[in-house]
């Protein structure tokens, strides 16, 4: 898998500089829960993510996770990798994302810890109300297959999320961003209860110069409905992002 995962990220490079809008992003959190609710680790960690845009609408995005409480990268289930093949189009005013994902989860680069494949799709049909608020309802279906699990009971299973996101420029270079959404999960990883919760995402950016831009403040709460394995979670961080040709 290592070979694979290098091949991707070279092939990736290699078309990158005939296409433009690249992003680097980086963020540090309180800590790191799923988007299904499952905390998986409960001290702060620092997440980085690149995403290169490649012709045709096709996308490569890296995204590393590392405990921050920990010198060793590879240590415990706040460090991760995963490696991306996406892409992304518009039919009829609706914007279509595919992508399948590779999620190398500790021990890293090693398929004897317990690596997942995560196809998804994610339909979104923007709508602007004026020139200062933009409503997204979108729909996001992902599946998740465990690669080779040592000794945990792991299994395939899919996760369904029904919401809406809300961009406010709030200043000419100020922007509140919150997102809201209803989760099903088919009880999925280590044998999570199925079940449904709430995710609720909100962040307040500052827009430095058209290439660079300051999140002050993310916040992210998590409220399980009908699953009793997993707890209402709050995750505080702030990050920053930069956008290169």
């Amino acid at each position: 898998m290592k070979i694979i995962a290098t091949a991707l990220a070279l092939l990736a490079l290699m078309y990158a500089s005939i296409v433009h809008a690249h992003t680097l992003s980086f963020a540090v959190k309180s800590k790191y829960v799923l988007s299904k609710g499952v905390e998986v680790y409960d001290k702060p960690v620092a997440q980085t993510d690149l995403l290169l845009n490649l012709p045709h609408g096709f996308c490569f995005d890296l995204f590393w996770s590392t405990s921050l409480d920990n010198a060793d990268f590879n240590s415990d289930f706040g460090d991760e990798i995963n490696w991306t093949l996406c892409w992304s189009g518009v039919w009829r005013s609706v914007a279509i994302d595919l992508g399948v994902g590779y999620l190398d989860l500790v021990d890293l680069f090693s398929l004897n810890g317990g690596d997942v494949i995560q196809p998804y799709m994610v339909v979104t049909r923007p709508f602007s109300l004026n020139n200062a608020h933009t409503i997204a309802p979108y729909f996001r279906l992902e599946a998740e297959f465990p690669i080779k699990w040592d000794g945990l009971d792991a299994r395939k299973g899919v996760h369904i999320f029904v919401g809406a996101s809300h961009l406010w420029q709030l200043f000419p270079d100020w922007l509140v961003t919150s997102k809201l959404a209803l989760v099903y999960d088919t009880g999925t990883f280590t044998q999570h209860d199925a079940g449904m919760l709430v995710n609720y995402e909100m962040s307040i950016g500052w827009n430095i110069n058209p290439e660079l831009r300051l999140d002050l403040a993310t916040y992210r709460l998590s409220v399980p409905l009908s699953v009793h394995d997993r707890g209402t979670e709050n995750i505080f961080g702030g990050g920053v992002s930069y956008s290169f040709p």
